[in-house]
C-alpha cells in the first residue's frame, strides 16, 4: 500500500515496493496505489484484488495523498493520471482505514529520492513505511480482501 501515488496499495496509483515475500499492496498507494496490485488472497483463491473492488471516495482538490501523487508524478516524469483513481481509492477504505491512512502519512513524508516511476504511477521503493504497508496487509488478509 503503499504510499505518494502508486499507495498502497501496485494497483492505484501510489504504490508502495512491494516485497517478494509479502502481500502489501505497492503504493500503486497510493496516489495513489497502479495497475497491478496485489491480491489480497493466495492466487489459488482468483480472488479480486482491493483494487479492483475498491470504491474510490470522492477527493477535495487539496487532498494530501493526491497532491502528493501529482507532485512525485511530475518530478519523476510519471503520468498523473491514476492519481486521483489510487488516492480515491485509498481514501475510500472502510474496513482498512486506520491501517491506510497510516500508511498514507507514511508515504507524505518520504523525499523523492525514496520515490520511483513503475507502471507509470509514483511507487515507493526500498524499505519505507514496510510496517504501514504490513498493517493494511494484514488487514487486507483478515477482511477477505476489502479494503
Amino acid at each position: 500500500m503503499g504510499s505518494g501515488c502508486k499507495a498502497a496499495p501496485s494497483g492505484a496509483a501510489l504504490v508502495a515496493h512491494r516485497d517478494a515475500a509479502s502481500d502489501a499492496p505497492s503504493v500503486a498507494a497510493i496516489a495513489s496505489a497502479a495497475d497491478a496490485a496485489p491480491e489480497a488472497a493466495p492466487p489459488d483463491d482468483a480472488a479480486p484484488s482491493w483494487v479492483a473492488t475498491a470504491v474510490p471516495a470522492k477527493l477535495q482538490p487539496n487532498d494530501p495523498c493526491l497532491l502528493n501523487c501529482r507532485k512525485r508524478a511530475k518530478e519523476l516524469h510519471c503520468a498523473t493520471e491514476g492519481c486521483q483513481d489510487a488516492c480515491g481509492k485509498l481514501r475510500g477504505a472502510k474496513f482498512c482505514a486506520p491501517q491506510v491512512n497510516a500508511f498514507i502519512a507514511c508515504f507524505l513524508k518520504q523525499p523523492t529520492f525514496q520515490w520511483k516511476c513503475e507502471r507509470g504511477l509514483p511507487t515507493l521503493e526500498g524499505d519505507v513505511c514496510d510496517a504501514e504497508q504490513s498493517g493494511v496487509s494484514d488487514c487486507l488478509m483478515n477482511s477477505g480482501g476489502k479494503l
